[in-house]
């Protein structure tokens, strides 16, 4: 025979169990789950249930939800996440970038840019604001 585990117990909001969940200031311009973990570049994650994905980063399963300006996370196993656990967190997201910025110089470098972004790339938030009003597609610019 063969080991099987039994199913893991997710915890799907803060309010489930709030001493296990910790949170980060990350607006949505910075980092947007819905669309980055659903893009078909990240393959460890699934959403478990509306707004919440779990998957594996580093050799822990986690859980995340964005909430407004505050991306909230568990790491399961863990007693209590903490400045570790942010610090992978920041790493895995690149969340010191600065991806606002970096739309909003890039929009005006290149007017195309706004283009592409509007067509649902990897991109998120109020991208490339001085074109706003021409190619305002949804999401992107």
């Amino acid at each position: 025979g063969y080991f099987r585990a039994a199913p893991m117990a997710l915890r799907d909001t803060p309010s489930a169990c709030p001493a296990l969940w910790r949170w980060l200031r990350c607006p949505p311009a910075e980092l947007r789950l819905d669309l980055v973990l659903a893009s078909g570049q990240a393959f460890r994650w699934r959403e478990t249930s509306p707004g919440a994905w779990t998957g594996v980063l580093g050799d822990r399963v986690w859980t995340l939800r964005q909430e407004r300006d505050r991306l909230w996370y568990t790491v399961y196993g863990e007693e209590t996440p903490g400045p570790e656990t942010d610090r992978i967190l920041r790493d895995y997201f690149q969340l010191d970038v600065g991806l606002a910025a970096l739309y909003r110089a890039w929009g005006a470098a290149d007017p195309l840019f706004c283009q592409a972004a509007g067509a649902g790339l990897w991109l998120s938030g109020p991208l490339c604001q001085r074109h706003s009003t021409r190619h305002h597609r949804g999401n992107g610019c």
